[in-house]
């Protein structure tokens, strides 16, 4: 399944007002909403990652992931491979925090699911490296994931990540 269109979590949005969301929220929020009304797309994409941020830190992953699905969304659409390289690792950084929440919760089934978006995001980001930036910054990609496959259990896989990343800093010279 396309990680794209998965569903909603349960709450798309807080309401702006709301007591309990708090204010880094709000503002991260207004901010997204303010750059979208301005076409401001740099501004969008800062916004979309400030927001995800706040879910992260308000503990809800999973509303994390749903925003930054939309971001992926719109890099696509707008061709911004970059902003879609740094969006799917975000995505795969909220995806495993999902699954360390659902593991808490003794939820095994929804913590395998949510590893597995580890991996797919994981391994979609790698195939848009081919295409995108500079030996530095896709070995930075390649350690980033690699270190979230490892907490993930993928061990196999992210000493493969690891191990590429550092061919691209350190390639043998002849």
């Amino acid at each position: 399944m396309d990680p794209a269109h998965l569903p909603a979590p349960a709450a798309t949005e807080p309401a702006l007002s709301s007591d309990s969301t708090p204010p880094s929220l709000r503002l991260a929020l207004r901010s997204l909403e303010s750059a979208d009304a301005s076409g401001d797309s740099d501004g969008w994409n800062r916004a979309l990652a400030e927001v995800a941020h706040c879910y992260q830190a308000a503990g809800d992953p999973a509303q994390a992931e749903w925003h930054l699905r939309q971001g992926l969304r719109r890099a696509r659409t707008l061709g911004q491979r970059e902003m879609g390289l740094e969006v799917l690792c975000e995505m795969a950084s909220a995806a495993l925090a999902v699954a360390i929440r659902h593991e808490h919760l003794g939820e095994t089934h929804l913590a395998h699911v949510a590893r597995e978006r580890v991996r797919d995001y994981s391994f979609e980001a790698v195939r848009l490296l081919g295409s995108t930036g500079t030996n530095a910054l896709h070995a930075a990609v390649l350690m980033r994931l690699g270190d979230l496959l490892e907490r993930c259990g993928d061990a196999d896989d992210a000493q493969a990540m690891h191990e590429r990343a550092l061919r691209l800093l350190h390639p043998k010279r002849s």
